[in-house]
């Protein structure tokens, strides 16, 4: 008996040698695998500073030591110079990521300051219509109205919602503050046309309460949406792994633009039930039928905006203005158009005349105009109200002084979303 258990004693150390060996061989393995796909991935970044961005939350996911949807996405898909006018030259550096887009405005600032680079409110652009080319500056255009918010693109998801739903959403303004509803649970629906209904069942689901009201813009965060934006997990701090918060939430969502709700959109061919939430920087997703690591992720933002930007069915064209200066240049049906005109005699009678893209009487309301002289630069100033029986079109406002003679013209978009009817207000 004792020599029969000490050869196979003998027999095993071999074996258990091997198999010491073999875990050390496939730890070097994982260990050049990893190597190889971090060089790999360097080699797609234009600059280092988005690459060490990416790799504290992404590199985990990447070599597959975190289980969660990533961050920014495997890899950025398009580099380039957009027009900013805070930047040198006007062009600011910038690279796309499946989630969303990195941005280095102004190169002068310390390179470790979270503001070198920064993460663009492209929600916020494509839902206002509004593509920021400075700091105060916004080129007007078409809200992202058939880019799919979640699940396949519009093309093969005919009816399912867009970012200009949620702008459809309260009528003509960006979607207003909504009341505190902690505790309360999430069953409200929106369809396409940013039509709102409520569906108990699905707001009967765990985790579907409201949990957190966010007073910067008035919006309620649900507890699968909260739990996700406070998760702690694997990052990569450039030398190795450490564990700790997966975001700082506000400054890689920004602030809430809406509630959550309810949608049907296809996915992947099938029929779903998504919740969805809009926020400045990044959209929120949670699919029920989802496996647990990936019910809640980021929505494929930089992609949209990417589409959104660089598709010329967006742009509007609006004639030069003379002698006037119109804010904003465009808008959608309830919004307020000021004007100043400028070159006349102070106090004279200011004739106005309106022309309609339609040859109809002009549809809102047209407020008296004043002279103003805040820095004594005297202009003319005059509101145009818009409402939901506006028609959309290029507007031509004509102004003549009675004693000088002297004439302004001033231009306007009011803008109709391609596919929305906006309910009268």
């Amino acid at each position: 008996m004792f020599a029969m258990s000490k050869s196979k004693d003998a027999i095993s150390r071999p074996f258990r040698r091997q198999a010491r060996l073999g875990l050390m061989l496939l730890v070097l393995l994982f260990s050049v695998l990893s190597l190889n796909t971090l060089v790999a991935q360097a080699d797609n970044f234009s600059s280092p500073y988005f690459r060490t961005i990416w790799q504290r939350s992404d590199y985990p996911v990447a070599i597959g030591a975190a289980q969660r949807g990533f961050t920014w996405g495997p890899a950025p898909f398009f580099s380039s110079f957009e027009p900013y006018a805070e930047s040198p030259n006007g062009q600011r550096r910038v690279e796309y990521f499946d989630k969303a887009r990195m941005e280095i405005t102004r190169p002068d600032y310390n390179t470790s300051s979270p503001y070198y680079v920064t993460n663009g409110l492209l929600v916020k652009e494509m839902l206002l219509g509004g593509l920021q080319i400075g700091d105060g500056t916004f080129a007007q255009r078409y809200p992202a109205y058939d880019i799919t918010v979640a699940g396949d693109p519009s093309g093969d998801n005919q009816d399912a919602v867009t970012y200009a739903s949620f702008f459809a959403l309260s009528g003509a303004q960006l979607v207003n503050r909504q009341a505190d509803r902690t505790n309360e649970r999430v069953t409200e629906t929106i369809v396409k046309g940013g039509q709102v209904g409520r569906n108990d069942l699905l707001g009967s689901l765990e985790g579907l309460n409201n949990v957190y009201y966010e007073r910067t813009l008035g919006h309620n965060i649900p507890k699968v949406f909260w739990d996700f934006l406070n998760l702690n997990g694997q990052l990569f701090n450039g030398t190795g792994l450490f564990f700790g918060p997966v975001v700082n939430w506000v400054s890689a969502m920004g602030y809430p633009l809406t509630d959550a709700y309810w949608t049907k959109t296809s996915v992947g061919g099938v029929q779903r039930d998504v919740l969805v939430q809009l926020y400045e920087r990044r959209v929120l997703t949670y699919t029920p039928t989802n496996p647990d690591p990936y019910k809640v992720e980021m929505g494929n933002v930089g992609r949209h905006y990417y589409s959104w930007r660089y598709d010329p069915k967006y742009d509007l064209s609006i004639p030069q203005q003379s002698n006037t200066d119109v804010r904003p240049a465009a808008g959608f049906p309830g919004v307020t158009i000021a004007i100043k005109a400028y070159g006349f005699i102070q106090n004279e009678d200011i004739s106005t005349t309106i022309v309609t893209p339609n040859g109809k009487p002009f549809e809102g309301r047209l407020i008296p105009g004043q002279y103003e002289n805040p820095t004594g630069f005297t202009f003319f100033s005059i509101y145009v109200y818009t409402d939901a029986n506006t028609p959309p079109g290029l507007y031509t406002l004509y102004f003549q002084g009675t004693r000088s003679g002297n004439e302004a013209k001033a231009y306007f978009f009011v803008i109709g979303i391609p596919g929305f009817n906006l309910p009268p207000q």
